[in-house]
């Protein structure tokens, strides 16, 4: 990552007695933090909520910690109350943006003071006369996927019980394909496995995380599991998620040189989710391999003009497919499927 995050200036309150001072100027602007200190405080601060439920403490904490993990955001103050005030805010905003389990793995932002009441940035002054001020800021910092942070401190056993929680799969994924890409298989083993294992029941939350499941066992060379996976997702009862299973049967038929056999599990996903924008790149990538080139321009045009009504469909997609109406040859060439 070349570039550095930028902490948005709701992170950086100055009550009105602080808005002639040079931290009043400095936090009105992004404040540059380095990519190791960002990684550092989420880290910490990740660890810190999970021994201790009370907001306060972790408010507390970080207020008193925070100069000595984030220095170049203490140099920006020139009190300890500047200092304090300052930290206490980011917390607020940490604490706000991690998912934590004692929430289940949802967001559960400490609620704002009543105007009269005291401000949470240690002030000690009403909230309507200080960080009330801050509300005229939409924007909140780029603190990337917190679930990344808030698992780390997880063993791989204590792994197995987020099927039983209300956590965003869609984040989850973002998670394990970090782990993947950092070659942490046992970790990654750790955490995909218990979404598929016999009594789960196999739905809507398991669609982020199936392909990476499916390319980790093929990775590892256990093509037995591999099988056993898609098997069990084909026969599950939320179509789009057996339409997966059944594409990436087809996939698999395909390269073992079973073409008979993908048409027909292309055709089985087909009727479990006609839509899906995997099954039109599934769909020209078979014809190509088959070098059934008039008819892959064909069924391009149709799916290009089809997606184009779906406002979900990913852009990519639809770039892919549009190359594929005109010079396929120029996509496969790049080796994109």
């Amino acid at each position: 990552m070349n570039e550095l995050p930028r902490l948005a200036p709701n992170t950086c309150p100055a009550p009105p007695n602080w808005h002639n001072s040079h931290l009043a100027h400095k936090t009105l602007n992004t404040i540059m933090i380095t990519p190791h200190s960002m990684s550092r405080i989420l880290t910490l601060s990740a660890h810190m909520l999970r021994e201790h439920e009370d907001p306060g403490k972790f408010l507390a904490w970080i207020a008193t910690h925070g100069p000595a993990i984030l220095p170049e955001l203490a140099a920006m103050t020139h009190s300890e109350h500047e200092s304090n005030g300052l930290f206490r805010m980011l917390g607020i905003q940490i604490y706000n943006h991690m998912p934590l389990e004692r929430n289940s793995f949802q967001l559960a932002p400490i609620p704002r003071p009543a105007p009269n009441a005291p401000c949470d940035c240690g002030s000690e002054l009403k909230y309507k006369r200080c960080c009330k001020t801050l509300e005229m800021f939409k924007e909140t910092p780029d603190f990337g996927n917190l679930l990344f942070y808030s698992l780390s401190s997880y063993t791989n056993k204590d792994l197995a019980m987020l099927p039983d929680t209300r956590i965003n799969t869609q984040d989850l994924a973002a998670v394990a394909w970090e782990l993947f890409d950092a070659g942490e298989d046992r970790r990654l083993l750790a955490l995909l496995e218990p979404w598929f294992k016999p009594g789960v029941e196999l739905n809507k939350r398991q669609v982020p995380l199936f392909d990476l499941m499916a390319d980790l066992y093929f990775e590892l060379g256990n093509p037995i599991k591999r099988k056993r996976l898609i098997e069990r997702v084909c026969q599950s009862r939320y179509k789009p998620l057996a339409a997966e299973g059944w594409m990436r049967k087809a996939s698999m038929e395909m390269d073992a040189n079973k073409p008979a056999d993908a048409w027909r599990s292309f055709s089985k996903a087909q009727q479990l989710d006609p839509d899906s924008p995997n099954l039109c790149v599934l769909e020209v990538t078979m014809l190509w391999s088959e070098q059934r080139l008039a008819e892959l321009k064909s069924r391009a045009q149709f799916w290009l003009t089809r997606l184009k009504r779906n406002r979900n469909t990913p852009p990519e997609v639809l770039e892919i497919i549009e190359i594929c109406c005109h010079d396929p040859a120029s996509l496969f060439g790049q080796e994109l499927f």
